[in-house]
């Protein structure tokens, strides 16, 4: 039955569906507006090609517009959208095509408190303005550096004609004081239209002095002392190269050397305690040859903490001394120490474990808090040096855990992420929950004090440190130290650019250069900064026994750097090993042709690098959460992983790039590490519509190949027992250096989980170790040696490694590795084989033998 409604009755359900109603109407209409952004901008030399805008609402991703129209002024961009209630800013940056430059190096943004907005951007200059006639239009010095010891570099906005004798006699270089320095000559290209040039003065300038470039008389301009660092002349004048810089402390004095070429005064603060208000006394420095200043004080000074005050350019600045070798609490003073008394016993005599060739190399990458900060790793010494080397440590299902496991597991090497003094952790705060991975460097010669039992004396954390190292020793397993030398902290206010600003980096005028990403990089060319980067790496070696080094961002570094440590390193221990990351995570101004890029390493002294390309081969692209690669079912995988698979050497049968390595010890061939996801995350992530027994078999898969690789085998800690860092979601923390325990720490518990996986990876450890043939040690053996299976199916690697006198190797290896879904038949060679490696199980004991062909399960290795 159907009810008719009174005209009242039908009013008032309308007008109350219409209160409900509005609001969403209200929101959908009135919530978002159309705003027009005008961009007029405009450069000096009128030169707008390639020239355009980057900018992004809030909140939102970025995208290029380009300039389209023209006025008195310079270039215009339009840019209208429509504007969503919440967004109250437009950002935005100026760039040459693809990022080839910027016009100001950082982020601005535009309030959008209007529909129609005119914005107007001068070239050179981080202001914002809104009306044309606000802008400072009058010729300017965009830039002046003092580029030798009497010469100053200078660019211009403006041009101005040297033909002109005026215009030459405007031209005026003065120190702080007013004084004027005579001008010889003017180096330029074009006369007639001067933009950029060099003045030669008559004498050299005193680098302690500020000195200002005139050239219009209306506004001096500093000249940034910066370029000169790199001139001979300067170097020839201001290198030292004793190796006595620090202290050098005996029971009858103690000598303190600082290497400071623009000080004009130094001053030793001597402190009672490693903080707090503990001042003893103060004591002048006196300065000496090669830009040192030096003092000894004859008393014992053992256990005092010490700073030292710089004043530069009539700026006194307290700094810690960048040679230090202890440190109070937080790293704000330095310790004078007896570092024989930190020795642990047997010390000195202490033997290393044996190790000859860097392919025997087994690495596990390790985060100390994060290998111990678990409840369920049953350690006492949670996240500290000594946890590391716990013995008898037991998860709740009484399984090994901790230095027992390593030993189990049958890893040659722990690769520990930074263990110096790094700026992010609180040491007063020992007992709260913190975290940070380390790679934002403080004091580089000192260990890191959260790290153990007592932060604030300064002798425990180098005690503690050595213990660990030796513990590790004594069970068989090397340690390698994660450095992070191409970058500080801080910039200006770090203790390298409070000794020498400007010295120890790369700058842009007046900014820092970024190739680091971290706000910084290091000038690794200058002969002063390459001296503390190998006089720093040869003190861990020394003094602490360290075992290799991982270099961080190698790519930022240059060449001869790196080539020089390994020098030097040889004489102390020929079987140290040296690798790192060959990029870095921005542009550089040292030309990529003398940096320690990928694509260099063939002229890199034996030094290694991590070899990407069987990363992403093996797994898909780490930026790219979502991408597959040979082991995650991914087409035409197989060119790229086999060149993994000769450790990225010459051989006639791969065609995947150039090969950028000399050995198979050059490549670290991996498959995760602490940075990006997991190997478990990103396989869950890329294949979260494959089923558990498939993810399972990828995993397998992934170490299979890794394992079987010829050059250095690296491991990320907990890989083996499916190590994971869940958001929720199916979504996974990539990026995790500053993230909790919960996300970080290594779940020992997981262990008895997913036992099969563990002893899938031990046996693939223990087959390695046992077949030289897997661990050759030069592109001869490895192209004579090894023979790639043609007319094999797609998604499917089989070779062969040919026993051999000369790598040891007793009998001949099939290598078969099915990224496929699904079984493949594949013919042996003549003879009867036994199988060590399947799907499911790994080791040294044969699980099958046969003969002719062989049925290779899907997703699987078999050797």
């Amino acid at each position: 039955m159907n009810k008719k409604y009174s005209f009242k009755e039908f009013t008032l359900v309308y007008f109350i569906l219409l209160i409900l109603i509005f609001p969403l109407l209200k929101k959908s209409i009135f919530a978002s507006e159309k705003v027009q952004v005008n961009f007029h901008y405009k450069r000096f030399n009128e030169d707008y090609s390639d020239w355009n805008l980057w900018v992004w609402e809030e909140g939102k991703s970025g995208t290029t517009k380009y300039f389209e129209k023209s006025d008195e002024y310079g270039k215009i961009s339009t840019i209208e959208f429509i504007k969503e209630k919440d967004v109250t800013y437009l950002g935005f940056l100026l760039k040459k095509g693809d990022w080839v430059d910027k016009d100001i190096n950082k982020d601005r943004n535009i309030s959008l408190t209007e529909k129609k907005i005119d914005v107007y951007l001068l070239q050179g200059d981080e202001n914002i303005y809104s009306k044309v006639g606000d802008v400072d239009l009058r010729p300017a010095i965009k830039s002046a550096e003092l580029s030798a010891l009497n010469e100053v570099s200078f660019k211009l906005t403006n041009p101005i004609s040297l033909l002109n004798e005026e215009d030459i006699k405007k031209i005026r270089v003065t120190d702080h004081l007013g004084k004027e320095f005579k001008v010889q000559k003017i180096l330029v290209e074009n006369k007639e239209k001067v933009l950029d040039g060099t003045i030669k003065l008559e004498k050299n300038l005193d680098i302690k002095n500020q000195y200002f470039l005139d050239i219009w008389g209306n506004k001096k301009s500093k000249i940034v002392i910066n370029g000169v660092f790199s001139d001979k002349n300067f170097e020839k004048k201001y290198s030292y190269s004793g190796d006595d810089l620090g202290v050098v402390f005996t029971k009858e004095n103690s000598k303190f050397l600082l290497w400071a070429p623009t000080a004009q005064k130094v001053t030793l603060n001597i402190y009672e305690d490693g903080s707090g208000d503990n001042l003893i006394k103060s004591l002048s420095l006196e300065e000496r040859e090669n830009g040192v200043w030096g003092l000894i004080v004859n008393e014992n000074l053992e256990n005092k903490y010490y700073t030292y005050t710089i004043t530069v350019r009539e700026e006194p600045r307290e700094i810690v001394d960048i040679y230090a070798k202890g440190v109070g609490i937080n790293g704000d003073r330095g310790m004078i120490l007896d570092l024989e008394k930190t020795n642990p016993i047997d010390w000195k005599s202490h033997k290393k474990p044996i190790f000859i060739n860097p392919t025997d190399a087994i690495v596990y990458e390790v985060h100390i808090r994060d290998f111990s900060i678990d409840e369920s790793s049953g350690i006492k010494n949670k996240g500290k040096f000594l946890g590391m080397v716990e013995q008898g440590t037991k998860n709740k299902e009484r399984e090994s855990t901790g230095l027992d496991y390593l030993k189990e597991l049958g890893v040659t090497h722990v690769q520990i992420l930074p263990f110096f003094d790094f700026a992010s952790i609180d040491e007063t705060k020992i007992d709260a929950p913190h975290f940070n991975w380390g790679y934002d460097p403080k004091n580089y010669n000192v260990p890191e004090g959260s790290y153990s039992t007592n932060p604030y004396d300064g002798r425990v954390r180098v005690k503690e440190l050595k213990e660990m190292i030796k513990g590790l020793h004594e069970n068989g397993i090397r340690v390698i130290m994660d450095v992070v030398y191409n970058h500080t902290a801080v910039s200006h206010n770090s203790y390298f650019n409070l000794t020498v600003p400007n010295y120890f980096y790369r700058m842009d005028g007046e900014n820092f250069s970024n190739a680091s990403a971290c706000g910084n990089e290091t000038a690794s060319e200058r002969v002063m900064v390459r001296k503390y980067i190998v006089d720093s790496v040869i003190y861990w070696a020394k003094e602490y026994k360290v075992d290799g080094f991982r270099f961080d961002l190698m790519g930022i570094h240059d060449i001869e750097t790196m080539n020089e440590i390994k020098r030097e390193l040889n004489k102390i221990d020929p079987t140290i090993i040296i690798y790192g990351e060959p990029w870095a995570a921005g542009n550089s101004p040292l030309a990529s042709s003398k940096r320690a890029l990928k694509e260099n390493t063939y002229i890199l002294n034996n030094v290694g690098v991590f070899n990407d390309d069987i990363r992403d081969g093996i797994k898909g692209s780490v930026f790219d959460s979502k991408d597959t690669g040979f082991a995650t079912g991914k087409n035409g995988m197989e060119e790229r992983v086999k060149f993994g698979i000769v450790g990225a050497v010459k051989h006639p049968q791969v065609k995947y790039t150039k090969p950028w390595a000399n050995s198979p010890s050059q490549s670290v061939n991996y498959v995760s590490a602490h940075d990006n996801l997991t190997l478990w995350d990103k396989i869950s992530s890329s294949k979260a519509g494959s089923s558990l027994e498939n993810r399972l078999r990828m995993n397998k898969l992934s170490q299979g190949i890794i394992s079987t690789s010829q050059g250095v085998m690296f491991i990320h800690a907990g890989e083996e027992i499916l190590r994971s860092k869940p958001l929720g979601n199916n979504k996974f923390d990539e990026n995790s250096y500053k993230s909790d325990e919960k996300i970080n720490s290594i779940k020992w518990q997981q262990k008895g989980y997913i036992k099969d996986m563990n002893e899938y990876y031990k046996g693939l450890i223990t087959f390695r170790k046992n077949n030289p043939g897997l661990r050759m040690n030069s592109q001869e053996k490895v192209e004579k040696n090894i023979i790639f299976k043609d007319n094999i199916p797609k998604n499917v690697i089989a070779y062969t490694i040919k026993a051999d006198k000369d790598t040891n190797q007793e009998k001949d290896l099939f290598i078969i590795h099915n990224g496929r879904d699904e079984k493949v038949k594949l013919t042996l060679p003549n003879g009867e084989w036994e199988v060590y490696v399947n799907g499911e199980k790994a080791g040294i004991e044969v699980l099958e033998r046969v003969k002719n062909k062989i049925n290779v399960e899907k997703i699987s290795t078999y050797i």
